[in-house]
């Protein structure tokens, strides 16, 4: 699976607890920008840990319909 990097896409106001990734994953929140975010479907808050613990970068992320959007904030 593919992950498509967003740029532009506003963080909502609520904050949800943030992922981990694996895989492609980890390797799409290696490459993100700051104010990049990508849509994780299926996935729900809860089911990662953070990956700015992993890579050393900041990252936010909100639940949304279907899944859940990570933005990289640092």
């Amino acid at each position: 699976m593919t992950y498509a990097i967003e740029k532009s896409v506003p963080i909502p106001a609520r904050v949800i607890r943030p992922m981990r990734g694996e895989g492609t994953l980890m390797w799409t929140f290696k490459t993100m920008d700051v104010g990049d975010s990508v849509f994780i479907a299926g996935k729900k808050n809860g089911e990662f840990t953070s990956p700015s613990t992993v890579i050393g970068r900041k990252f936010t992320s909100r639940a949304e319909e279907g899944g859940t959007r990570v933005w990289r904030i640092q």
